[in-house]
Order: structure tokens, then sequence, then C-alpha cells
């Protein structure tokens, strides 16, 4: 495992982007552009804190990133000592009235969210099926919902409570499941996503 680990969501993610950039020259040509002129010799070896900060690069990755999903699955959280209160919006099909339903949550109760459902939502994403690096540039503030590897969970469940599915008034609480704290008593809940 320790060997697979990193291997397979790399691949994943550059198979993405070469098969975008390869698919829209046109976006292919900007990297190309922005790489020449950072390298005016390709046969020098590069500095890596230098490649990072190029802006067109960095998009192409996070675009690659948010379009392979580097963990599919749901990204676990258990509240172990407070009542959370999920309120689900939807909207009828002819748009115009959003209904709410309530959902409370006990403590201990756990509650999960997939970053597939964040990377592919139109709600965070303008046309989230298309590769667009562009937008990373245009919109720094998508970096709060680009979460391929779980790191920015805690992040957005304390300013996006929608994104993890609960509304969280103090999320340093919100333990991951693996945790011992916050075991689940009987008939307290049912272990599983939520």
């Amino acid at each position: 495992m320790v060997v697979i680990a990193g291997t397979l969501t790399t691949a994943a993610a550059l198979s993405e982007i070469t098969y975008h950039l390869l698919r829209q020259p046109d976006e292919l040509k900007t990297l190309k552009d922005e790489l020449a002129k950072a390298i005016p010799d390709p046969t020098a070896l590069q500095d890596a804190v230098k490649l990072e900060q190029l802006p067109y690069l960095t998009g192409v990755i996070k675009e690659g990133l948010r379009l392979s999903s580097g963990i599919s699955t749901r990204l676990q959280r258990i509240a172990t000592d407070e009542t959370l209160i999920y309120t689900a919006k939807a909207r009828s099909n002819d748009k115009k009235r959003v209904s709410e339903k309530q959902y409370v949550l006990r403590p201990g109760i756990p509650l999960s969210m997939t970053g597939l459902l964040i990377h592919h939502s139109p709600t965070y994403f303008e046309d989230p099926m298309t590769f667009r690096p562009q937008r990373w540039l245009d919109n720094p503030s998508l970096d709060n919902y680009l979460v391929p590897f779980s790191s920015r969970h805690q992040s957005l469940c304390r300013h996006q409570p929608r994104v993890c599915g609960a509304v969280c008034h103090d999320c340093d609480r919100v333990q991951p499941v693996w945790e011992p704290r916050g075991a689940l008593s009987e008939g307290q809940g049912i272990p599983g996503a939520v």
C-alpha cells in the first residue's frame, strides 16, 4: 500500500490533464507559452519554487486534480458532543420555488461528504465538467473548494457549512470518524454516511 499511495492519484490527474490539453489546443498553447517564457533553457534543471509560482501551470494542475477526484470515498466526521442542524434546500422543477427541510443530527452521528460532489457542483464551479484552468486565475477563492485529498475539510466546514452537510458552529469539535473520541453509544446513531 505504501508503494501505491500517491501514485494512482498522480497518474489519474496527469492523465486527465493530458487528455484535456490535447483536446483543447488553445489551453495547451497557453501553458506552453508560459513554460517557454519561464524556462529559457529547457535542458537546465529548474527550480521547483519558481515552477510553483507559474499561475497558468498551477491552474492546469488544480483543474486536473478537481476533475480527476483524488479520493472518491466519503470524508467522514463525527460531532462528538453537539447537535448539528442540516438544512437541505431543493428547487422546484420550474426553479421558482425553494423548499427547505431540516434534519437534526444528535451528537455522535457520523456525517460525510465527498469531494466529487463539490468538484462537480455548479454551485462552486461554473460549467463544472469543462476543463478551464483560467478559472483558478480569475477566482482565487475557488481554492476553498478544492478538496481532492480531504485537506481542506475543516476549513470548508467552518466557512461553507453547506459543503460538509451540517451547520456547525464550532467545527474544532468535529472529529474524524477514525479517532477514538466520540464513540457511538447504543441507540445513539447508525454508523455510516448521513
